[in-house]
């Protein structure tokens, strides 16, 4: 009976064993996949703003686009506004001189188009076929087309730049055609810029759609004051023709995407029609795109802007791989868990099978962590490498039998900035996962390729048991995006020329050097001035910001006195706190001893945060400039000083920052939704420009907001910097 009731009593502890092991497994896979969905969700959420943002990026890029093709209108009219005869010498040359086909790719023609009256008909024909401005035989065969009622008013292509491949149009009458006439009608009745609806363009040969861009010209523009004289007076149009498709292609080309897109244009004004297609084909199911439609409104008509793209091309690359890294660990450490229990509380020959599982599911673990696409590589705790899957052995070149129980420095190509590995290994010694694009590796045959490194600690009872390391090659990425920086730093120099040379002739037309001008002249010479000083300002933030990506940027520090570099800035800006009404507020502080720094650099880093906060500061607000002398070791709002500084505090009562978007607001490029809607001309690097400044001088910038609350940003800035600074900036923007 006792050896009976030992059996039953085995029996019954292997079966509670076994219901606990598998409770407890189930428990710890239902938190793993949680956890799982949980990760997944967030990277949805943040793929989903990126995507928003460039959204908003392609919106503004063809309004802006849109802009500057109206602009070249307007100073066509200038130029009949300005003289009694243009001739169709004066166009061409004035078309040539703006450099338009150079400048704005996508527009098909401009064009003349005047008003002839059903009488003159005749003699307009006549006197085009015997224009020899630029023809030695004139046109001989030139007509008007397609015929129409001559009693009718006609409204003629006259001039059509540039005319090879647009020979259709020469000689066309717009009025024949209901959508040209009714555009034409709009923009004469209203003496504004008019799009007309999509059409077939005359000279069309594929299956593209069209749209016309009309601005009218009158007589004597002051005195078009109604209706009455705007349909008296009206001598013609200048008109700008776009194929819908290379119009979108060639804007959407110059924002530089990184992620594959659709772009849908259609216009809704009256229905629905579409416009332009352009970008990525797609072959993802709608459940796996992110999709956003945006509204323009141009010239009487309402574009609707629809883009599609794919969810995964927008989700982080460098933690694509976590939800399935916390999956797998996740359930390993479940199974690993259960079967520790079950092996107390079972048999011998339980444990025994229970083991066998266990070694199948290890190896299916083995066999998706060996198909891996990214380089996995684990160390211990001593940096020593004890797994390396197949892609890392392919990627580097070297076997596994190689490298187990070897240090990763095997793959030091003496390139990686040193302040990269102190960073990494300051991250680990905190047990915080460590991820960089700065790291350039040497493979078994010295050959050299850059890397994306992600080291996630695995900790156990506050320790860390061992290193998993995901690494992608990024080489040919690296090299594009080199490519880029030195395009645009290449572009910018180019045009700082021409910039330099309209400013100093519009100054010289300004002033009468060159005889006198209208009043009306003044007015356009004054925009030209204004836009071009806006385009210097950009160019040198471009500068600027392509020797920072390029590694180039050189520090030069000398003596300088700080709060009399801030005074001048101050000086500088008067005119647009005067503009505005602002109060500016300036507290200098006492004690501060001389900056052994750059002055170029301290005076940009004051520039941009003075600058910002009169920018988007509502009329009649407050902003304030605050300087300080803090030690090392001193606190200052929540921040220890780690070397003598001077800080720099710019508080104003603007508009503030909305909070989901704070952590973008030191990011190229980046401007808040909420900025966006009043202030069209920022260009989004300044921010971007102070931070790389402050991050390359070892110093901090930190700021707090509140929307419609104001903002103030502080800046600790080192007394003394060394002029051997690395020449690799470090690109961690994001606050």
């Amino acid at each position: 009976m006792d050896g009976d009731s030992q059996f039953r009593t085995r029996r019954i502890s292997n079966r509670t064993g076994l219901f606990t092991s598998i409770v407890l497994t189930l428990f710890l896979l239902f938190l793993t996949i949680l956890a799982t969905n949980w990760v997944r969700d967030e990277q949805e959420i943040l793929a989903q703003k990126e995507f928003k943002n460039v959204s908003d990026r392609v919106t503004q890029g063809i309004t802006t686009r849109i802009h500057e093709y109206t602009d070249i209108l307007y100073a066509g009219l200038g130029l009949f506004t300005a003289t009694d005869s243009v001739s169709r010498r004066d166009w061409q040359d004035f078309l040539n001189a703006q450099r338009v086909w150079e400048r704005f790719a996508g527009v098909q023609a401009i064009e003349y188009v005047e008003r002839v009256e059903g009488s003159q008909l005749r003699l307009f024909e006549e006197v085009v076929r015997a224009d020899k401005s630029l023809s030695a035989n004139g046109y001989p065969d030139f007509k008007v087309h397609p015929e129409s009622d001559p009693a009718n008013e006609h409204y003629i292509v006259k001039y059509v730049e540039p005319f090879l491949g647009n020979e259709a149009a020469f000689g066309f009458d717009l009025f024949t055609n209901d959508e040209r006439r009714l555009a034409i009608e709009k923009a004469r009745d209203t003496n504004d810029i008019v799009f007309s609806a999509p059409i077939t363009l005359i000279q069309e040969t594929q299956t593209q759609q069209g749209f016309l861009v009309f601005l009218p010209i009158y007589s004597d523009q002051k005195d078009v004051v109604d209706l009455g004289s705007k349909r008296e007076k009206i001598t013609g149009m200048v008109l700008a023709v776009f194929r819908a498709d290379d119009f979108a292609s060639s804007t959407i080309g110059e924002l530089g995407l990184t992620h594959r897109i659709d772009i849908r244009i259609d216009d809704i004004t009256e229905g629905h029609s579409s416009l332009a297609q352009v970008g990525a084909v797609l072959k993802e199911s709608v459940d796996d795109l992110f999709q956003d439609q945006q509204n323009i409104y141009m010239g009487g008509r309402e574009w609707l802007i629809s883009m599609s793209g794919p969810k995964a091309d927008f989700i982080n690359q460098s933690e694509k791989a976590l939800p399935q890294i916390i999956l797998i660990l996740g359930g390993l450490v479940s199974l690993l868990t259960g079967s520790m229990i079950y092996s107390y509380a079972s048999s011998r020959n339980r444990a025994v099978s229970l083991a066998r599982e266990l070694t199948r599911d290890l190896e299916k673990f083995k066999l998706a962590v060996e198909s891996a696409t990214d380089g996995i590589v684990i160390t211990n705790p001593d940096h020593e490498i004890v797994y390396v899957n197949n892609s890392w052995q392919k990627t580097t070149g070297y076997s596994k039998e190689e490298v187990l129980g070897e240090n990763p420095r095997i793959l030091q190509s003496g390139k990686t900035p040193r302040v990269v590995y102190e960073e990494m290994y300051n991250k680990l010694g905190q047990q915080e996962v460590y991820i960089s694009e700065d790291f350039v590796n040497k493979k078994r045959d010295g050959s050299e390729y850059n890397v994306q490194l992600a080291i996630y600690p695995i900790v156990e009872d506050g320790k860390t048991i061992f290193y998993v390391g995901l690494e992608q090659d990024i080489t040919k990425r690296k090299r594009v995006e080199k490519a880029k920086d030195e395009f645009v730093s290449l572009a910018s120099h180019q045009l700082r020329t021409p910039l330099s040379a309209i400013g100093w002739y519009t100054e010289m037309l300004l002033s009468g050097d060159a005889g006198d001008i209208s009043d009306i002249q003044r007015k356009y010479l004054n925009e030209v001035y204004s836009g071009n000083i806006r385009m210097v300002e950009l160019v040198n933030a471009l500068l600027d910001v392509s020797r920072i990506d390029l590694g180039t940027f050189a520090v030069e520090p000398t003596d300088l006195d700080a709060n009399e570099l801030a005074k001048s800035v101050v000086k500088e800006l008067s005119q647009n706190v005067k503009e505005k009404n602002l109060t500016l507020k300036t507290f200098y502080g006492d004690g501060i001893p001389m900056l052994c720094n750059d002055p170029r650099l301290i005076r940009i880093i004051f520039q941009n945060l003075l600058s910002n906060s009169i920018k988007y500061t509502d009329d009649g607000g407050i902003v304030e400039l605050t300087t300080m002398y803090k030690q090392a070791g001193d606190s200052f709002n929540g921040v220890k000083m780690v070397q003598d500084s001077l800080v720099i505090v710019v508080k104003d009562s603007g508009c503030g920052i909305p909070l989901d978007q704070q952590d973008k607001i030191f990011t190229k490029l980046f401007r808040a939704d909420n900025v966006k809607e009043t202030d069209t001309e920022g260009t989004g690097l300044g921010l971007y420009l102070v931070k790389s400044i402050v991050n390359y001088i070892a110093g901090h910038v930190w700021f707090e907001s509140k929307l419609n609350g104001g903002t103030t940003f502080y800046a600790a800035i080192p007394i003394k910097v060394s002029g051997k600074l690395s020449s690799k900036v470090k690109k961690s923007h994001g606050g």
